[in-house]
């Protein structure tokens, strides 16, 4: 169903050398949101953002699209710049939005509108079905399709005003699209921030600026899809947090789809409307950040998200039983069963190891003083107890 979904992917599957890389039976990516993909190296992550970015092809893959929605709607930013490193930053950003089909047909049906307006004149039918049929434009992103447009917006403009010539040059004059784009520019540099080095050569960059660069190509250009792969991996925790607050809130502000990957699982939680968890060129499953914490629907699923790891309880030939640690209490007792083994101060917070003969497990408080020694006892709802069968799937679901 794409009633809620930008797109959907059913059957994709890539190999290279004859190696199995994806096998992947559905992905979901739903509209407005922000979606994140996670797991270990070499599971899959950044082929994946590849071939749904369309640099690279799956023979197999069937793409769902909603409507006005085709690949040329994609804007992405990977760890090797998608810069031209000899130009400015200006330049850059004018040159995605001048190369876009969309960005120039929205431009010319606004333009078109607001010279009906200003001039009191009445909508032509051949002109308002031709911008009701853009998008068999956009989803070819054909230049000789464009052209034809504009040739045919022109001459049925003119057959229609031709006892008006004035106003045909005035229409011409106001459809130059530069001084728009230039316009639309400034704009998009002063919300992200970057107003002071447009002038400066990709290459004088650093690497944070140079990813709000390529973020603004992609605005300038109206993409529906923002691909990232690794924005936060070279950043400092300060900046790291100040990177994350900063793609959150312009991802509201446009309300496009972000798509991302991240090897930091707590980014994932925090950041993320949905959570897509790889291994082995597998999606294992993909749901909420709450669902995919609490309701793990496979063992390697519940000990890959969350930190501290996820607790087990038991495990035998028949399978295996956790908890998370956020659903343990612990209270000091001199003749408590489990003992302390390690403190940490972690600033405002407290970790400790809690270990007992039968298993072990990190605990964080931030109003527990415990020291190495003490005795503890250990309280948990069964409730939240997960089971897994000797396979790993998650019994209780």
């Amino acid at each position: 169903m794409l009633s809620n979904n930008l797109m959907s992917i059913e059957n994709l599957k890539f190999s290279y050398k004859k190696d199995s890389i994806l096998n992947i039976e559905n992905i979901e990516i739903p509209k407005s949101k922000i979606i994140t993909i996670v797991g270990p190296s070499g599971s899959g992550k950044t082929t994946l953002l590849k071939i749904i970015a369309g640099l690279l092809n799956s023979d197999t893959a069937s793409f769902n699209y909603s409507d006005y929605f085709s690949k040329s709607n994609i804007g992405f930013v990977f760890q090797d710049s998608q810069l031209y490193e000899q130009i400015s930053v200006k330049k850059n950003i004018f040159l995605s939005a001048y190369n876009s089909i969309e960005f120039q047909l929205s431009f010319l049906e606004d333009r078109y509108l607001n010279f009906l307006n200003k001039n009191k004149l009445k909508s032509i039918n051949e002109i308002e079905k031709m911008f009701e049929n853009k998008f068999s434009v956009i989803s070819k992103n054909s230049n000789n399709l464009l052209l034809i447009f504009k040739i045919k917006l022109l001459f049925l403009l003119s057959k229609k005003l031709a006892k008006k010539p004035k106003l045909i040059f005035k229409f011409i004059a106001e459809i130059k699209i530069k001084k728009n784009i230039n316009e639309r520019i400034e704009e998009i540099l002063k919300i992200l921030g970057i107003h002071n080095i447009k002038n400066k050569k990709a290459n004088e960059l650093s690497g944070g600026q140079k990813q709000r660069v390529a973020i603004a190509k992609s605005l300038i250009k109206n993409a529906k899809l923002l691909i990232m792969d690794e924005p936060f991996a070279s950043l400092d925790e300060n900046i790291k947090e100040e990177a994350k607050k900063f793609i959150s809130s312009i991802q509201k502000q446009f309300g496009f789809t972000l798509l991302l990957v991240t090897h930091d699982q707590n980014d994932a939680i925090e950041l993320s409307d949905k959570i897509l968890v790889m291994n082995q060129g597998k999606i294992l499953q993909q749901d909420s950040p709450e669902i995919i914490y609490e309701k793990p629907i496979t063992e390697f699923v519940a000990k890959f998200i969350g930190k501290p790891e996820i607790v087990q309880l038991k495990k035998n030939e028949n399978g295996s039983e956790y908890i998370r640690s956020n659903h343990i209490n612990i209270e000091p007792n001199i003749t408590g069963k489990y003992s302390v083994i390690q403190t940490k101060n972690l600033g405002p917070i407290k970790r400790f190891k809690i270990s007992n003969d039968e298993f072990e497990f990190f605990y964080i408080s931030s109003n527990l003083n415990l020291k190495e020694g003490d005795n503890v006892d250990v309280f948990f709802d069964n409730s939240k107890i997960l089971k897994y069968d000797k396979l790993g799937n998650l019994i209780n679901a």
